[in-house]
């Protein structure tokens, strides 16, 4: 019907269309009259719009025009050229380009455009008249025809101001030929030749308006004409949705009634044998009971998972089926439903010895007069898809913390390199003698344990690994324990270590998550016991790797066992979230195992845990073996490497930045320093051959540091680049070590090792 009302309403549209715009239009101006004059001010202000763009850019094109003509002055007329150029270039071409740049310019509206047309084609015309009638040759009226041309086509003037423009051209270029008394014959020639252009220019110029008005003018039409079928849609929609509502209404009524024939039709035709069928088949418990609570039938899955047959549940309450506390929650439930309650709930119970969690579904029956006459019931066991929502759930939390504490570290590392570089200066050359030293030891050593924090705050956000290198556990094993044996003495440590394959690690991080092993286990033993630590090779299978979401394959096993007080099952699911402990403060921040876990699993690897109250407990390390050969570490050497290159340091913040170069201004050497990355490209485009290496800060707001280090290198492939940040090795830092950075160094940083990393990198062949 709508389809039908559209297509008559478009018939007499179409048809009526040519009526509507033939008394429209006045045949002499074109504007709009009658009823349709509203449409004056929308079509004149559409129109300019739309030939805004045009008309500027052939605005342009034509004054560049007008300017490279000035070539055609000195060879037509050398002799009067610079009477010529006066005329195009003093006189004319500064007016038109004061209205070009108007045009372009915030003042400018579109009410402007007809008038500036007009002015633009006039000035253009009395220059080129002007330039005729100085030294008259047949060539420059060639000029006034591609004005009149322009006048009347491409840049939409409208017919009214073209015609105006036009005869004003015509009227100065009879006067022009005048003036320079031109004979009889060619007068007649240019005047006829002039007017016809005109004539032809305007009647071009009148089709374009006009066709263009009766476009708007239909358009507008149909809009108006979309605008009344829409309203007739929408009164049609609101009668439908009126009837449709009434019918819903009806249909609720009748649905609401053959549910209750359906049902009272379902209890008596039901069939035992289908039944049967179905709750034979079924996975989850199916089971009925009377209005005295006792089970008139129950499913084989029910008889099976309780372990009793189903002799020996029908007729029985749940009391004699299930543990007391079990039995308590049911009945209270059964009570509920026979109230008329519809049950749907999870529910802890025991069962066969194991703790299970179940979804309960209980509805009331009745019988034809309405009466609860018992219940019917279905149980599923959930127990694993809650154990999978909970790992879910504690992966999401500890995603979402990780991210603020990478954030928080990030920070802090900026603050914390801050501090260390200017104490670092205030110790260099300082007499350990003076009163002040001791103090700015004690607080060197605080940036360092500050330091430590940042660094497990990074490793349980999972921030990367700083210097991964094929590497031998059992060398890092002996010497974390020996370090800790030093301070905690009266633990007794034992090294069970077989020979182990080699593993690609960071050789800190992994040191790190053993002390805190270790710490954690000293914790535990407070009156003092044994840590028997044990390394060897292990194979880990397809069903292990998937539950700890690792690939199969070889890895290094390291297990930590204590003699200590040991956990319960409840603070064995805590102790990797972080800021969780069971230690008073300050003895625990609850972030060693949390960020013991974060390196782990960087590297690949898992954690396992086993713990038994006043027992002790174990922790297994597992780390992915490696093929390759370990890498020795070389002898550190002692003293401070000076220099007097020139050094760009690039840092958005001002603290580090700051600190970092009075640093290297202390070492001799001569820096330059950018607080941006656009900075930095200036600074470096200006002085790159003087620069003999650039220190690099990694995240900054305007060019990462990554972008920057391939602008750099694009400019000089040479330079030399150190790279400085707060976060690892891994993400932006290892691609920009790829391509070719010449090194790495990680906030915070004192004095010594910038001057040992700067020295490596400048003197590296």
């Amino acid at each position: 019907m709508r389809w039908d009302m559209e297509k008559r309403d478009f018939r007499g549209l179409t048809r009526n269309s040519s009526d509507h715009i033939a008394g429209s239009l006045n045949r002499f101006t074109l504007a709009y009259e009658g009823k349709h004059a509203h449409l004056e001010k929308p079509f004149l202000e559409s129109h300019s719009l739309y030939y805004l763009q045009q008309a500027r850019s052939a605005g342009v094109i034509a004054f560049l025009l007008y300017l490279a003509f000035g070539l055609a002055d000195a060879l037509w007329a050398p002799e009067h050229r610079l009477v010529l150029w006066f005329v195009r270039y003093v006189v004319f071409a500064p007016c038109l380009l004061a209205i070009l740049l108007f045009c372009f310019s915030r003042w400018f509206k579109w009410q402007h455009m007809q008038p500036i047309i007009s002015l633009v084609m006039t000035l253009t015309a009395i220059s080129i008249i002007m330039m005729m009638v100085i030294i008259a040759p047949k060539l420059y009226s060639l000029g006034l025809i591609i004005v009149a041309l322009i006048n009347y086509t491409c840049i939409g003037a409208r017919f009214v101001w073209a015609s105006l423009t036009g005869l004003v051209i015509l009227i100065c270029f009879i006067i022009a030929l005048v003036y320079i008394k031109t004979d009889a014959i060619t007068l007649t020639v240019n005047i006829f030749l002039t007017v016809s252009i005109m004539l032809i220019g305007m009647f071009a110029c009148y089709s374009i308006e006009s066709d263009a008005r009766h476009n708007f003018l239909l358009s507008h039409l149909l809009r108006k004409e979309h605008d009344n079928i829409k309203a007739l849609n929408i009164g049609l929609e609101e009668k439908v949705l009126e009837r449709t509502a009434a019918l819903k209404d009806a249909y609720e009524k009748l649905v609401a009634e053959m549910e209750e024939r359906v049902s009272a039709e379902a209890r008596l035709l039901e069939s035992e044998k289908r039944f049967t069928a179905i709750s034979e088949t079924a996975q989850d418990w199916i089971f009925s009971k009377n209005k005295d609570m006792r089970y008139t039938f129950v499913n084989p899955s029910m008889c099976r998972d309780i372990g009793l047959p189903a002799s020996e549940i029908l007729g029985k309450t749940s009391s004699n089926t299930f543990d007391q506390q079990t039995a308590a929650k049911l009945s209270e439930m059964d009570k509920a439903v026979l109230g008329g309650e519809v049950i749907n709930t999870d529910l802890t119970i025991h069962l066969g010895g194991q703790q299970k969690i179940v979804n309960i579904v209980k509805v009331p029956m009745t019988d034809e007069s309405g009466r609860f006459i018992g219940l019917s019931g279905i149980v599923r066991d959930i127990t694993q898809r809650k154990a999978m929502e909970e790992s879910i759930m504690r992966a999401e939390k500890l995603d979402t913390i990780g991210v603020l504490a990478g954030g928080v570290a990030h920070d802090f590392n900026n603050l914390l390199m801050g501090m260390y570089g200017h104490v670092s200066l205030m110790l260099f050359n300082m007499d350990t003698k003076d009163k002040y030293y001791e103090r700015l030891k004690n607080i060197e050593s605080c940036i360092i344990d500050a330091t430590g924090l940042t660094r497990q705050l990074l490793g349980f956000a999972r921030g990367g690994k700083y210097e991964i290198q094929p590497t031998d556990l059992n060398l890092v094993i002996k010497k974390t324990a020996s370090m800790f044996w030093r301070t905690k003495k009266e633990i007794r440590i034992i090294l069970e270590l077989e020979d182990v394959r080699m593993s690609e690690v960071d050789r800190g991080q992994v040191e790190q998550v053993l002390m805190n092993l270790f710490i954690n286990a000293w914790q535990a033993m407070p009156q003092g016991g044994d840590l028997t630590i044990s390394s060897q090779n292990k194979a880990v299978d397809e069903a292990l790797a998937k539950d700890h979401g690792v690939a199969a394959g070889r890895y290094i096993e390291i297990s930590v066992s204590d003699t200590g007080i040991g956990m319960s099952k409840a603070t064995m699911k805590r102790i990797f979230d972080p800021f969780f402990t069971t230690k008073q403060q300050p003895r625990g921040t609850g972030l060693g195992l949390s960020s013991a876990e974060g390196i782990v699993k960087n590297h690949g690897g898992f954690i396992t845990v086993s713990s038994k109250e006043g027992v002790g407990s174990s922790f297994s390390v597992y780390f992915p073996a490696s093929k390759n050969a370990a890498i020795v570490e070389p002898a550190s050497s002692s003293g401070l490497g000076y220099g007097t290159e020139t050094v760009l340091l690039v840092d958005d913040e001002a603290l580090p930045l700051k600190a970092a170069r009075d640093m290297l201004a202390a070492l001799g050497y001569n820096v330059l320093e950018a607080d941006s990355g656009k900075k930095a490209l200036e600074i470096f485009k200006e002085k790159r051959q003087s620069i003999d290496l650039v220190v690099l800060d990694m995240i900054m707001p305007d060019i990462s540091g990554g972008r920057l280090f391939e602008l750099i290198k694009g400019q000089d492939p040479s330079v030399k680049v150190l790279l400085a940040s707060g976060y690892s090795m891994e993400g932006q830092v290892a691609a920009t070590i790829q391509k070719g950075c010449n090194g790495f160094i990680q906030k915070p940083f004192g004095l010594e090792k910038l001057s040992k990393e700067i020295r490596r990198v400048l003197d590296e062949q």
